[in-house]
């Protein structure tokens, strides 16, 4: 990992026994990506300094984190990836 506040500044890690499980990544001067798992369910975060959203990884389909994805790309056709 690198000091430099640009590139990947942290990654914590916790998977335990009791299905209460995240990985979590800092990288540029304030932004955070985090999964989590608490028993059956799993949620993604992604936040900018205090601002961000959270989605379920696994509602029925599509999922909620897929309608943000969905929303994202349709509005900025310009960042898609496949």
């Amino acid at each position: 990992m690198t000091s430099d506040a640009n590139g990947i500044r942290n990654v914590d890690l916790s998977i335990t026994d009791t299905e209460d499980s995240f990985v979590e990544i800092e990288f540029g001067p304030h932004h955070r990506v985090r999964i989590e798992e608490k028993g059956d369910d799993v949620m993604f975060s992604l936040v900018a300094t205090h601002h961000g959203f959270k989605a379920s990884a696994n509602d029925e389909l599509p999922t909620s984190l897929e309608e943000a994805i969905r929303s994202v790309r349709d509005a900025h056709p310009e960042l898609t990836i496949d």
